[in-house]
């Protein structure tokens, strides 16, 4: 029982010697310099001053209320006066929703932004034009669905060029009309039965 014990000791003490003490991270809101240029920050780019952030904090709040107003008073003209790109592009985005002004739309430089904005405009005045301006294949394809949809118009399915979405087209449009004959050009034959 004597060498079992000592045979523990000498093994517990082996192990406290091959373990290494772990440090507590620092707290999170401690700015260290070195790990930002650890984790890959550009090297070359100064660090603000708390006054420079504190602005930046200012204009941005300013941006948040001139978006506020511009949305509440429908006024476009506002947008332009926000100096974030990210809160101008929203600007112009709801008040092209809200407006139903397709030509708001053109002020957003995100092409996927802009899509959605021409998008959802063009669904909500039924302007099938506006669809073609759309370069992104599967927008383009459910901004004519829904459009036909809308109108229940099931020659618009035509324009869809994709499959399914095609069929789904003419379905919702061959339920609202209570027409089988509207199913026929439905690709998918369980669909189609259904």
């Amino acid at each position: 029982s004597i060498l079992i014990a000592l045979l523990l000791l000498l093994s517990a003490l082996l192990l406290a010697s091959c373990t290494v003490p772990i440090e507590p991270n620092p707290p999170s809101n401690e700015f260290n310099p070195a790990i930002k240029i650890e984790q890959g920050q550009d090297k070359n780019l100064p660090l603000k001053t708390p006054a420079e952030l504190q602005k930046e904090k200012e204009e941005y709040l300013l941006d948040q209320e001139i978006l506020k107003d511009a949305i509440k008073n429908l006024d476009s003209g506002s947008c332009k006066i926000i100096k974030n790109d990210l809160l101008q592009e929203s600007c112009y985005g709801n008040l092209a929703e809200l407006k139903n002004e397709l030509d708001l739309c053109d002020y957003i430089t995100d092409s996927s932004t802009k899509e959605g904005c021409i998008l959802v405009v063009a669904t909500n005045t039924l302007n099938t034009d506006a669809c073609s301006k759309i370069t992104n294949r599967e927008k383009s394809n459910i901004c004519m669905k829904d459009i036909a949809i809308n109108t229940s118009n099931s020659e618009l399915c035509k324009n869809v060029n994709e499959d399914v979405v095609a069929d789904e087209c003419y379905s919702a449009i061959a339920v609202t009309l209570k027409k089988d004959a509207v199913c026929d050009p439905i690709a998918d034959a369980s669909k189609k039965i259904d």
